[in-house]
């Protein structure tokens, strides 16, 4: 696999109140094509804003950011960011609406997902009629329909119940994997980064830097299964101990 994104000494400043706050500090690792990373640290230190400045969202302070060709992205936010005036329908749409892609012809792939995640009945309904689980799924499926070349998820199924939880990660694991994706996760959730991933980022207290980069060994198990493994406890029990000493 090649890398399609690097990033080099990357380093974020925030002035506040005349004060410097430091939040990254010499960040460096590289996304390959078809690779899943998971970004784990403690609350605070910056995952969030890694990711928008990935996604151009964000400036960074020092560094240097390589794009090996043009990429786009589908950003799923942890906050809901549903308009309320819109059908689920509609919101799912939205974004090949802004990116100008020929969304009529995804009518059936959205008809789809809907029906997947158990949403083909309320399609006309409105944000305010969905429990917070069922908002994040329709604000998953706003992003895989678009079709990005990364998907970036902050903190994406916090909002879900847990065996919803297991269930869509496994599907977002799948969905990347079956077309080829690259995927960027921040999360709090060691097991959720490690059943995921295929390489977790572990990034120190604020002013973060990356403690280690550990690479997850399936066997071609997918998440769901690789929960169940010997080896899913290994990595879990390691990069807890790096996450207290770090």
């Amino acid at each position: 696999m090649n890398s399609i994104l690097e990033i080099q000494h990357l380093s974020k400043h925030y002035f506040i109140n005349k004060e410097i706050i430091e939040v990254l500090k010499d960040i460096n690792f590289k996304v390959k094509d078809d690779e899943i990373i998971a970004i784990v640290g403690a609350s605070g230190c910056g995952k969030s804003s890694l990711l928008s400045i990935i996604s151009n969202l964000l400036d960074y302070t020092d560094g240097k950011i390589i794009y090996r060709k043009p990429l786009t992205f589908g950003y799923m936010f942890q906050s809901d960011t549903l308009f309320p005036w819109l059908t689920v329908r509609d919101n799912c749409l939205l974004g090949l609406k802004i990116t100008k892609k020929d969304y009529p012809s995804k009518e059936k792939e959205l008809d789809s997902l809907l029906k997947k995640y158990h949403l083909d009945a309320f399609k006309d309904k409105y944000p305010h009629n969905l429990s917070g689980g069922m908002r994040q799924r329709v604000q998953l499926i706003r992003t895989i329909l678009i079709n990005p070349d990364i998907l970036l998820l902050d903190e994406p199924f916090s909002a879900l119940d847990y065996q919803t939880h297991l269930y869509i990660a496994d599907d977002v694991y799948k969905l990347v994997k079956s077309n080829k994706k690259a995927m960027i996760i921040v999360t709090h959730d060691i097991e959720e980064a490690v059943s995921i991933a295929d390489k977790v980022i572990v990034l120190s207290n604020r002013p973060s830097s990356i403690i280690k980069e550990i690479a997850i060994n399936k066997h071609n198990l997918n998440p769901l299964q690789f929960r169940k493994t010997e080896k899913f406890l290994e990595y879990t029990n390691e990069i807890w101990e790096l996450m207290n000493n770090g």
